[in-house]
Formats: structure tokens, sequence, C-alpha cells
């Protein structure tokens, strides 16, 4: 991008560098159709976390080992190598593995605080019920500036978060290092939600680099 000085006949060029890539998809139709809300709420009953407040519930994290998720995890991993392949130009020979997926269950009245997910190169989510009165998910700027000068046109330099609504049978994959949150639940309904974490497995750098592993 390109801005002109008129002024002076000066053109000061913008680049936009080392963004923070999130990918986005829509499987319209599929939390219909393989009932994902019920499986969701059967596995919250079996295989919730205990909690000392209760106001998020949250399962085990092996939904992915279940054989009703194959469609779901079957579409994921369609996502996850054209990203791989397509988009970050990874070593084709990786394998790609999900780590880890649960449920989630945001009461009315409750958020999920700012936090990030360690351990791996990507994390994810995929909604089974949306709808405008649910809250937007939240990505913080990494770069976590200390001088905060007052901003009247916000932008991808300038801003400190940016959200995504919360969109029936909509996929966000991000890099899972990233900070996230989401806002109150207003809506007077459960949030229902699918997180997972994604590893590439295989050779990581070069022998010569002194840092492969």
């Amino acid at each position: 991008m390109a801005l002109e000085n008129n002024n002076r006949e000066q053109k000061v060029f913008v680049d936009s560098i080392l963004c923070v890539p999130v990918f986005r998809t829509e499987f319209n139709g599929l939390s219909d159709e393989m009932g994902l809300e019920s499986i969701l709420k059967e596995e919250l009953k079996k295989n919730k976390i205990p909690s000392e407040d209760g106001d998020i519930e949250q399962s085990y994290p092996e939904l992915h080992l279940k054989e009703e998720m194959r469609p779901l995890c079957d579409n994921i991993f369609k996502t996850l190598r054209c990203v791989s392949k397509d988009i970050l130009f990874l070593n084709p020979s990786y394998r790609i593995e999900i780590t880890a997926m649960w449920a989630n269950k945001q009461k009315p009245g409750t958020v999920f605080e700012r936090h990030r997910h360690h351990n791996n190169i990507l994390a994810g989510v995929f909604y089974v019920n949306g709808g405008e009165s649910f809250p937007h998910i939240s990505f913080w700027n990494p770069s976590d500036p200390h001088m905060l000068p007052t901003v009247v046109k916000f932008n991808e330099f300038n801003s400190l978060a940016h959200s995504y609504p919360t969109t029936k049978d909509a996929l966000l994959v991000f890099p899972a290092h990233i900070d996230h949150s989401v806002a109150i639940n207003k809506s007077g309904e459960d949030r229902y939600s699918i997180s997972f974490n994604v590893m590439f497995r295989g050779t990581y750098d070069t022998p010569e680099s002194l840092q492969s592993v």
C-alpha cells in the first residue's frame, strides 16, 4: 500500500510484515448432520473436567478419539493440509496431528478469560451453535505495545485486538501462542464450541543449524 504526500510529492510505502494469520472456513450444515450439540451435552455429562466455580464447562480433551467425531475431524484435517501445504508452505513430510480436542459450554453471564495454548503449533475452534447475540472471540496483538497513542481510525497496524463473531459451523485456526478471549455471554443461551490443538510431527530445522529437533 502506498500513501501519497501531495505537499512534497512523496510516497510513503506501507508493508504488512510479520502479520498473525487466522484461517477461516465454514462447514455448512455439519453440526446438524452430526448432531454435535447433543454429542457435546452427553460428553459434558460423562467427561466434564471438575471445576471449582463451574462457570465454564469443558470436557476432557479426548473428543478427537471418538468415532462419532470423525466427520468433523476429517474436515479439519482437510483444512489443516491446505494451511500447511498451500499457505504456510511447510515441509510436506510433516504428519499433522490433533493432539487434543474438547467440548466447551459457555453459560449465560460467563466469560473465557484471555489465554493461549501451550506446547502446540496451531489451535482452533469450531462453533456448534451461533448467532448475533453470542459474544465474539477476540485475538490480542502479540506485540503488546507499552505506549498507546490515541487512535481515530483502527486498522491492522494500530489495533490491540481483532474479533470474529460466533457463526454456527465456522472453523477458526490460529497460532496456538496468540492470546485470545471470549467476552461475557449475554445471550441467555448456552454457547457450544469445540476447541482443539494441532502439532506437526517430524524434523524441525536442519542439523547444520545446531537447533534441529
